[in-house]
């Protein structure tokens, strides 16, 4: 009997330490799913804890929130300081004053679940995680497709004083400035051709996109380009899977017409030898959560 209570004992103990080798810090492969809108953004969770005397295991974190394939540039940066972990029930709450993102955690086998919040409009959805990779991504949902890359289209025009060109073509670049540790921002600068001929002829209009706005939680997008004495604004959005649409208009003439465009291609390289990233605007973290919050 005392040898049957010591193997019991012995299997349970070997099975919780394995299940628990790991620890509660290390980096956390992430995907947030977007219940109403059905798009899912892949993060990584940085998880740090220290011990405090008689206050239990405190847990920092430094959450980047990707806004197309992991690791892009296209990304946003929150951090969550001294938070409390429930030794009992592996639950934890990331929150914090300079962050509008709520999370409740809770973490068993290295695994982390959870729900996401944020202030003004509550729940959004579920969160998947893993040490070792990004989780599959459920049936429903998916991905957003990125920003930088070129897409092409049509303008269609509904004023008859309009003579721009049917077809039309958008090229962006997005990336990250870290000159401020305490406020990364992206970069995006862009430029929109008109072609007089078909697509890849050296007959187009060029015009640089400065300044641009885009809110990468809505994905709305507000473009604004010059030449000579002619001011052309554009209001539209980026759907999920890549398509632009949106209204074209010019400041003395008033609404020219409607765009939509979809991705053409995604090879940075071939936009990035188009674009002077000196004239970049820059979009910072704080900005883009005005935005949104």
């Amino acid at each position: 009997m005392k040898l049957s209570l010591l193997v019991i004992n012995y299997l349970l103990y070997t099975q919780f330490a394995f299940s628990n080798a790991h620890g509660v810090q290390g980096v956390y492969k992430s995907i947030f799913y977007h219940e109403a809108s059905k798009t899912s953004y892949y993060s990584e969770i940085n998880l740090l804890t220290k011990n405090t005397d008689g206050e239990g295991v405190k847990i920092s974190a430094d959450l980047t929130f990707y806004f197309s394939e992991a690791n892009s540039a296209e990304s946003i940066h929150f951090k969550y300081e001294d938070v409390d972990y429930d030794i009992l029930t592996g639950e934890f709450t990331l929150e914090s004053e300079a962050s509008p993102l709520k999370i409740n955690f809770n973490l068993e086998n290295n695994t982390l679940t959870g729900t996401w919040f944020v202030r003004k409009t509550g729940a959004l959805g579920t969160i998947k995680a893993s040490t070792e990779k990004y989780p599959d991504i459920e049936e429903g949902f998916t991905n957003l497709s990125s920003l930088g890359g070129e897409f092409r289209g049509e303008f269609i025009k509904t004023n008859d004083q309009s003579r721009l060109p049917n077809l039309i073509s958008f090229s962006f670049l997005v990336s990250q400035d870290y000159s401020d540790p305490n406020n990364p921002a992206s970069k995006i600068s862009g430029f929109a051709k008109f072609y007089l001929g078909d697509y890849g002829s050296q007959e187009y209009i060029k015009i640089r996109f400065n300044p641009i706005s885009y809110n990468f939680f809505d994905r709305t997008l507000a473009l604004v380009a010059k030449i000579r004495n002619r001011t052309f604004t554009i209001s539209a959005s980026v759907s999920p899977t890549g398509e632009i649409t949106g209204v074209l208009s010019e400041t003395s003439i008033g609404e020219l017409g409607n765009i939509h465009l979809t991705k053409y291609h995604s090879d940075i390289d071939k936009v990035f030898m188009d674009i002077d990233e000196e004239a970049a605007p820059i979009i910072s973290q704080r900005d883009i959560l005005k935005l949104l919050f």
